[in-house]
């Protein structure tokens, strides 16, 4: 197409566009938003392994100091919480939020079986799993006492 200004201007489909971005850049690109895509660099995969990594293990994300690379994080992505929006535009979503129902389950498998060993105080608790009561739990229904006799 021609403009008014005697230029050339050519409009991609969304794929077209992907895939010439894909071609010329020589690494997979994400579609974040009609014309917006996310191409990611071979060290960024690299710096968010190890907090994709912790986030399956223990379906939550990180304190500061429990991930080693957390200041190196901060510095590229800002914040932990937005290296792992990151991470939520190349791997669903749900996929995500499975991990966390399954840890939050075998968190209460632990603790109820801790009960019969006389269920230790939240103080007591190693740091991992406490912080993980905390932040990762907040989300699961609560069941009322009174509900059900």
């Amino acid at each position: 197409m021609l403009t008014s200004r005697g230029t050339f201007q050519k409009f991609f489909d969304q794929q077209e566009l992907r895939n010439w971005i894909d071609q010329t850049l020589g690494v997979p690109s994400v579609p974040a938003a009609p014309g917006v895509f996310y191409v990611f660099r071979q060290e960024h995969e690299q710096l968010l392994t190890p907090l994709m990594n912790f986030v399956g293990d223990r379906g939550r994300l990180p304190a500061d100091d429990e991930l080693p690379n957390t200041q190196v994080l901060c510095e590229v992505f800002g914040s932990i919480r937005r290296a792992f929006r990151v991470v939520l535009q190349v791997i669903e979503k749900e996929r995500w939020d499975q991990v966390a129902q399954e840890r939050a389950k075998d968190l209460l498998i632990y603790l109820a079986l801790a009960r019969f060993d006389h269920r230790p105080a939240f103080g007591k608790l190693p740091r991992a799993l406490g912080l993980h009561w905390m932040r990762g739990l907040w989300g699961l229904p609560r069941i009322s006492p009174t509900a059900g006799g």
